[in-house]
């Protein structure tokens, strides 16, 4: 991907985020959007994207864990997919902690859980009211998921039974814009720099 491409996909998504509810009130992402369910998987239900923005992105490539860091499904165990987890959000400078079922959700707030099987990944998140609820692949609607009595995640992937949790975490989306703004401006710098010196040496 170009550069001034990739500037523009990261921009984008980040309006996205600026302009999305963070934590989310309900599983449902946006009505004009449910008749599109095969526009994203569960990594794009974790981020709650709505409108046509939104469906711009799918254009470049499909959504899925590294796609930010260009490592989509190049990952082998469930401490390699999350360091890609970890790199997709710090590109977008959005700082992940770890976090528990029981932690409460504050406005801004996003949290989620990550499961791992065989070079594959799955995303479930916690809703404003407490619920979690997920998407299963493409081409199906989301779905409320119905949690034990110990209030723990470990089991709830009835329909994925082969999935291992690798970690519940939570993350500030109201944080890292102006940080993400800044990079973009330097990598714009540095493109002009690099540049201007290469006209300089070709005369």
């Amino acid at each position: 991907m170009e550069l001034e491409e990739r500037k523009k996909l990261l921009k984008s998504i980040r309006k996205c985020i600026k302009d999305t509810e963070y934590p989310a009130k309900s599983l449902a992402i946006a009505d004009n959007l449910l008749g599109s369910n095969d526009c994203f998987n569960c990594y794009g239900y974790l981020f709650g994207f709505t409108g046509t923005e939104y469906i711009r992105i799918y254009k470049r490539g499909l959504w899925n864990l590294g796609y930010l860091c260009d490592t989509s499904f190049r990952f082998e165990s469930k401490r390699e997919a999350e360091e890609i987890l970890k790199s997709d959000f710090e590109i977008l400078k959005l700082k992940l902690v770890n976090s528990s079922e029981a932690e409460k959700l504050k406005f801004g707030e996003l949290k989620f859980a990550m499961y791992y099987s065989d070079y594959d990944f799955h995303f479930v998140r916690q809703n404003a009211d407490g619920t979690w609820s997920h998407k299963v692949g493409w081409e199906r609607y989301p779905e409320s998921l119905r949690v034990g009595e110990n209030g723990k995640l470990e089991d709830v992937l009835r329909n994925k039974p082969d999935y291992e949790l690798v970690g519940i975490y939570k993350v500030n989306m109201r944080e890292g814009e102006e940080e993400f703004n800044e990079e973009i401006e330097n990598i714009e710098d540095n493109k002009t720099q690099s540049i201007n010196e290469n006209n300089s040496i070709s005369r």
